[in-house]
């Protein structure tokens, strides 16, 4: 067993898919009885990953109510730890993780409208969050207000966990969309069309590269969307 780095917690690697051709998921099962592991939805988690010296960073997939499993989605890439992640890994290695990170679910969601707004792999923690949203609308018996999804991707393939937000139970429409061919980028009146179903003014959550984020919190604002309703993770 490796030595870890302060205030991790061991997780062993109990099961690997791919979610994508380009994304691989993983479940641990934290060994540690460790009540120090505490995250909101939303957060990343620090890695320490045996095949490497380099710590990786990746969103929860899972929601609190889930430990002490835990879920994480990774987006195979040349940087150390995704390398190590989505092609090294096996069954049964033992990582560390450590909870961090400020993009967190607002606890209003069981009062009012949320609009999730993901480009690519930015899918994540708001999954994470959806999850989190149903377990406790299940656990609590309490209809949640509306909600929206909208995934922008390249290609049909990188629409991560289209199967699973289809099986939320939640009052949820969920749009894909693909910028590819001829539709470009999501734009100003599919936003507009979306804000319009929820009828009351959601909060909103953005995740994805920069210019995606930036881009549409500006649509938000230009909507009318008070800027303390539009919560960002800013990646890359």
């Amino acid at each position: 067993s490796m030595a870890l780095p302060p205030g991790m917690t061991r997780a062993v690697v109990r099961k690997l898919r791919a979610a994508t051709p380009t994304v691989r998921f993983l479940q641990f099962d934290l060994l540690d009885d460790d009540q120090a592991f505490e995250f909101q939805p939303g957060q990343w988690v620090d890695c320490a990953i045996p095949q490497t010296e380099v710590i990786g960073g990746y969103s929860l997939l899972s929601s609190p109510l889930d430990l002490p499993t835990v879920e994480l989605a990774v987006k195979a890439s040349k940087h150390p730890p995704a390398h190590a992640a989505t092609t090294l890994t096996a069954v049964g290695d033992e990582w560390g993780l450590r909870p961090g990170g400020s993009f967190t679910l607002d606890p209003a969601f069981t009062t009012e409208p949320t609009l999730f707004l993901a480009g690519g792999i930015g899918i994540t923690p708001l999954f994470g969050m959806l999850r989190h949203m149903a377990r406790v609308a299940a656990r609590d018996e309490v209809a949640l207000p509306s909600i929206a999804l909208v995934h922008s991707v390249r290609e049909p393939d990188e629409l991560a966990f289209a199967s699973e937000l289809k099986d939320l139970r939640l009052p949820l429409n969920y749009v894909q969309h693909v910028t590819g061919g001829e539709r470009g980028r999501v734009d100003e009146a599919q936003i507009s069309q979306v804000l319009q179903e929820l009828v009351d003014p959601p909060i909103c959550y953005l995740c994805g590269p920069e210019s995606f984020s930036r881009d549409l919190a500006a649509i938000l604002r230009a909507l009318g969307v008070p800027r303390e309703r539009i919560k960002f993770e800013a990646w890359w």
